[in-house]
């Protein structure tokens, strides 16, 4: 916390155990700026990375893999950490696993009022809390851009509010092109996207939802909208161009997807996080699908029979997607 230890790169490490893999307290704002790059992180019991105060923090391309001892550690925690000028922080290209309660916290660490922090092209998965979890946390923080984040809640919860993306508070947070999916059906009171108030966000809009466990996709401010009345702009709804569509996850744990047909806005992230270049029409989330084959095919969705069954012969509709290159007009 003093000027000789300003301005500290880590880069390509493997950092195991600890009650944080990383901490930094430090000051200096845009004059000190800590960078972690392609790093290991393991087995953290509470916090893979803790920064606090005023300082810049560029945290990419790291693994975090947090420790099962305790039931409730973050990924990532941002503090007190508040920027002006033309200096911003970074978090982006990071896959976070085996999660407690948070993915990422922000508390009270507003971007600059000249340039919006940035958080893009992560994933997150693994969550293990049974009493509230959440992807990305937002406590009173304002002037960061959300973009091309693809985020799972596939932990049980049992009780209390669960979301991908939480704004408490706060203003001017740009949210669009992410992936934000509930696929385990037996949570409770879980939300692809919720929201304290009506303004925390500037813009809320081109981003996938998906709730196996309910139809409730985006809360704000006490208004929960659903699959039939969330494609209106925020706050009365979660954005005219998002969707409510099974993203097509390569496995549970493999949040890479084969669905290229849910396209958001160009919002100038060029690569994705495996450094795939993105198309003008970039897909949601942190993966770009770069390929497809000719032919598949997906059952979207059953629309009937409907649930409860009923004993008896019945007829069963579905709904076809055509995930490949070629045009399909039978099968």
């Amino acid at each position: 916390n003093t000027t000789i230890a300003n301005n500290i790169l880590v880069d390509s490490c493997t950092i195991n155990n600890g009650y944080f893999n990383i901490y930094t307290s430090a000051s200096g704002s845009g004059n000190n700026t800590f960078r972690f790059l392609y790093n290991n992180l393991t087995n953290a019991y509470q916090y893979g990375g803790y920064f606090s105060n005023n300082h810049v923090v560029k945290f990419n391309y790291n693994k975090v893999t947090l420790g099962t001892i305790s039931t409730s550690p973050t990924g990532i925690y941002i503090i007190n950490n508040n920027l002006s000028g033309n200096f911003f922080h970074e978090i982006s290209n990071n896959n976070f696993n085996s999660i407690g309660v948070y993915g990422i916290y922000l508390a009270t660490s507003s971007g600059s009022s000249t340039v919006n922090s940035q958080m893009y092209n992560n994933f997150m998965n693994g969550f293990r809390y049974s009493f509230g979890t959440y992807g990305i946390f937002n406590s009173s923080s304002s002037n960061w851009n959300i973009y091309h984040n693809t985020i799972n809640l596939d932990g049980v919860n049992t009780s209390g509010t669960s979301a991908c993306i939480a704004l408490n508070f706060g203003s001017n947070m740009d949210v669009r092109n992410n992936i934000l999916t509930i696929m385990n059906p037996s949570v409770v009171n879980s939300f692809p996207f919720w929201s304290s108030s009506t303004n925390a966000a500037s813009i809320l809009d081109n981003n996938l939802y998906f709730n196996k466990s309910s139809s409730n996709l985006v809360f704000v401010a006490g208004n929960t909208f659903n699959a039939a009345n969330f494609k209106v702009a925020y706050p009365n709804g979660g954005g005219a161009n998002s969707v409510n569509s099974d993203p097509s996850y390569l496995s549970t744990t493999n949040l890479h997807i084969s669905n290229g047909c849910n396209n958001g806005a160009n919002l100038g992230i060029l690569v994705d996080i495996d450094g795939h270049a993105r198309g003008t029409s970039p897909d949601m989330g942190a993966d770009e699908v770069i390929s497809l084959p000719n032919n598949d095919i997906q059952v979207a969705s059953i629309t009937s029979p409907a649930f409860p069954l009923v004993a008896g012969s019945q007829p069963v509709t579905v709904v076809i997607k055509n995930l490949g290159n070629n045009t399909v007009s039978s099968f």
